[in-house]
């Protein structure tokens, strides 16, 4: 919900826009580009009844003919040549994908654009291919069946001409890690980080798709949106990525080196954040990747929010006849935990489950370092033999606990890392704050795009990077707004889920024996 939130409200704002009847081009091939561009942007005007997704693709098949067409008009247009290969690999068609921006590039090789489209229709084509390996036989590794060396080429042709930019470099990681190849992920992820910043490249969208101003710029606005958008999950894809690598050395026990990645995170958010242009979803999905950085880097220190040894909890049954667990648990974390619940289930001797309760612990909230105790009851059954404890929080999720006391090196290495545990924590307050706040200053921006519209899409784009600066540096972004240039590329330098889920949650288990497990 909270990564899609402004991008709903942005469509479904635009989606009020009326188109007047277009105006007409003469140059050759002018009137069919415009045609298919204003295709693509026609579920601006209404869904019809369809999902937004279904409306889009419905939009991008009928964009086809019209770029086609264009490209038969005037084959040497470069504009037109990567519309149409963008379309086609939008439309789900990439072999007429490769083909067509293989011909824009004999035009014009150094377009970022162009070699950025290209790496993404070879990755494409890479994905749909049957995963065999030498003679036939079924590869060992994801990573031996998908060939992604062409996408990756292109990926660093994207990269080259603009050694500010950290788009394609983030957008390679993410392919090679779904690929299985994650060396080479991190390989770019690390080359990414060290340039200047993240600028996301236009369209060659015509900016007169419609004669009123502002329906043009809706238009325009919903056309560019899902390229960027699509760019934007793949930058999110690599740092839930990153976030899993970490994780990975975090169970191995290099925490030092968990660290470290989760850092990388907190880094790759802050550059999508302060991505070029400066939009609403560029800085809502920064938020999202710094919240998922912040998360990971408390649970180093903080894995276990909940204390709750095997002397510290029985079960049997009391004189009322009940089956009863009674116990103690020690808040560990530096918070107050509010609406901790205890549950427990109850197994017969073959281990299949008979019943379940719960209950919340007697203090609400639990203050940081104190016990509370809990006690949970249900029917008695003669058949009951074992019996298990978990704990959930107030959401409804399980909350890992410590089953013994903490080592010598647990706890230095708690109180140690406490006062940034604190100012991270802190952080991820602000950036929920934050998320929210922007609602309102995406509504006005939508509403002046209606009242005052702008003369022209760099007037839009400024719109938005001013409506969005103060929100930006609530959060410790900087807003250092740069536009890219009008046409096909940009250039120039550029500056969750949930919280990650518990690892390696704790259970307290044992069987019948007496009055006691």
């Amino acid at each position: 919900m909270r990564r899609y939130l402004l991008v709903v409200l942005l469509l479904a704002c635009a989606g009020a826009a009326r188109a007047a009847q277009p105006g007409r081009t003469a140059a050759a091939g002018a009137s069919e580009f415009n045609a298919g561009w204003r295709q693509v942007a026609a579920p601006v005007l209404g869904y019809q009844g369809k999902s937004a997704l279904q409306a889009h693709q419905d939009a991008v098949m009928a964009a086809v003919p019209h770029l086609e067409a264009a490209v038969s008009a005037d084959p040497a247009n470069i504009s037109y040549r990567i519309s149409l290969g963008y379309i086609y690999l939008s439309a789900g068609k990439y072999d007429k994908a490769r083909e067509a921006l293989a011909e824009a590039a004999k035009r014009d090789r150094k377009n970022p654009l162009l070699s950025l489209f290209r790496a993404q229709a070879e990755a494409a084509t890479a994905f749909m291919k049957p995963e065999t390996g030498v003679g036939g036989e079924a590869p060992a590794t994801i990573a031996d069946a998908k060939d992604i060396s062409a996408a990756l080429r292109f990926f660093d042709d994207a990269a080259r001409p603009d050694l500010g930019n950290s788009l394609a470099l983030v957008q390679a990681a993410s392919v090679a890690f779904e690929t299985g190849k994650q060396e080479v992920a991190l390989a770019k992820l690390d080359a990414a980080l060290k340039r200047a910043g993240m600028t996301f490249y236009r369209l060659p969208i015509p900016e007169n798709l419609d004669p009123s101003k502002s329906v043009s710029v809706k238009m325009w606005q919903h056309a560019q949106m899902w390229q960027w958008l699509d760019l934007l999950a793949r930058c999110t894809n690599a740092a839930r990525m990153m976030v899993r690598y970490g994780t990975q050395k975090e169970d191995a026990g290099d925490l030092e080196g968990a660290e470290a990645v989760y850092r990388q995170v907190l880094a790759l958010g802050k550059q999508v954040g302060n991505a070029h242009p400066n939009m609403f979803v560029t800085v809502n999905t920064g938020i999202d990747i710094m919240e998922d950085a912040y998360g990971s880097l408390v649970h180093l220190y903080e894995p276990y929010p909940l204390q709750m040894k095997d002397s510290d909890w029985s079960w049997g049954q009391d004189a009322d006849g009940h089956a009863v667990v009674r116990g103690s648990v020690k808040n560990l974390s530096t918070d107050s935990l509010k609406g901790v619940t205890a549950v427990v289930r109850w197994d017969k001797t073959d281990r299949t489950f008979l019943t379940s309760a719960r209950a919340p612990v007697a203090d609400q909230p639990i203050p940081p370092g104190k016990t509370s105790q809990f006690e949970v009851t249900t029917t008695w059954d003669p058949t009951m033999h074992h019996a298990t404890v978990t704990f959930e929080s107030a959401a409804g999720q399980t909350m890992p606990y410590l089953p013994r006391e903490f080592s010598p090196e647990e706890q230095s290495r708690a109180e140690k890392g406490r006062p940034q545990v604190e100012a991270w924590k802190g952080e991820t307050g602000v950036l929920y704050i934050g998320r929210g706040e922007l609602v309102g200053p995406l509504q006005g921006f939508v509403k002046s795009i209606d009242e005052n519209p702008p003369a022209s899409i760099e007037g839009a784009l400024d719109r938005e990077a001013e409506s969005v600066a103060r929100v930006m540096r609530g959060v410790g972004l900087s807003p250092t707004h740069t536009l890219p240039p009008e046409g096909i590329a940009g250039a120039g330098k550029a500056g969750r889920t949930p919280f990650p889920p518990p690892r390696k949650p704790g259970t307290a288990s044992g069987s019948k024996s007496g009055s006691h497990r």
